[in-house]
């Protein structure tokens, strides 16, 4: 099943999640209370699925409540501009991601680099990442614009 947002939509997030990003995913349990997992990497596939590196064991209150429920709310932020996206999903899942180490072991360099510019030494810009990730996939459902601003809250639907 493909997402229903539009194909410009894809492409911009597709192109964003190769940055140097601070990725958090926040879902819920049953008590909608939240929990938050600091991720490695993430991708959109060409099959329009998002695929997540959530960092454990400190993500592990957050799979949890994704084997439960599905629902997630996905957070994209370039630390040296503050341009946020949220992708919420409602079909989270763990999945099998061939290949994930490489995701993770190209974003931790690249968040490094980003936040370099910010002050922030590589050394301490490492220690923000964890060494084990569960892959966890869903559709994109919905976009918003969560860059501070006049737009925060915004639906992208370009």
């Amino acid at each position: 099943m493909g997402s229903p947002l539009p194909a410009a939509v894809l492409d911009d997030l597709r192109r964003f999640l190769e940055r140097g990003l601070s990725l958090l995913a926040v879902t819920r349990d049953a008590n909608m209370m939240p929990a938050i997992a600091r991720c490695g990497g993430a991708r959109l596939g060409d099959d329009q699925l998002l695929r997540v590196l959530v960092c454990v064991p400190e993500g592990v209150r957050a799979l949890e409540n994704i084997d439960a429920n599905g629902a997630i709310a996905f957070s994209v932020v370039l630390p040296t501009t503050y341009r946020t996206l949220q992708i919420k999903g409602s079909d989270a899942r763990r999945i099998d991601w061939p290949g994930h180490e490489a995701v993770a072991l190209a974003h931790r360099p690249a968040f490094q680099r980003e936040v370099a510019g910010l002050g922030f030494p590589p050394a301490i810009a490492g220690l923000l990442w964890s060494k084990n990730y569960v892959p966890v996939g869903f559709t994109p459902l919905e976009v918003f614009d969560q860059t501070p601003g006049p737009h925060a809250g915004l639906a992208l639907i370009v």
